[in-house]
């Protein structure tokens, strides 16, 4: 089977619409069918873009709005799990890429709210990421036949 060929404009346009579509909180499941269907293997494309996505959301939400909220919500409870987020933040941000019930929209801005080292959140989430995107790229990728020969014209009954 051959696949299109990549275009450098397709790419930037869909790692730019893959991350607005993070920053949203929008489900990306459809862009990763896609990104299988057209390139044809884009599973590291669209971590990447997921990646980006998160990145943004965390830092716009740790640097916009994690001082404000930390002198509203000061008590020994938030004290004592922001110490265990800054301490284990590598295992947090793990348990919490891989878990497939929280959903990762909303967790890119609650992460971005905590005391988790910006360079662990970057790190793990772009390796825990790359799995999910890449299984469902591939699944975009085994369709594409299926879909081709679907549209392939039948010429054996012709009606005028």
């Amino acid at each position: 089977m051959v696949y299109p060929a990549p275009n450098r404009l397709y790419t930037r346009i869909f790692l730019v619409l893959y991350a607005g579509l993070v920053l949203a909180m929008v489900p990306t499941l459809t862009l990763n069918l896609a990104g299988g269907f057209h390139w044809g293997g884009g599973g590291l494309l669209s971590a990447f873009g997921a990646s980006l996505g998160s990145f943004i959301a965390f830092f716009v939400t740790r640097y916009a709005f994690g001082d404000i909220l930390e002198k509203y919500f000061a008590n020994a409870l938030v004290d004592r799990t922001q110490r265990d987020l800054a301490k284990n933040s590598w295992q947090c941000v793990a348990f919490l890429r891989v878990n497939p019930a929280i959903p990762t929209g909303p967790l890119n801005y609650f992460l971005g709210l905590t005391a988790v080292d910006p360079c662990a959140y970057l790190f793990f989430t772009a390796v825990f990421s790359t799995p999910p995107s890449t299984i469902v790229v591939w699944i975009g990728l085994e369709t594409y036949p299926l879909l081709c020969k679907a549209h392939q014209p039948h010429f054996g009954a012709v009606s005028f």
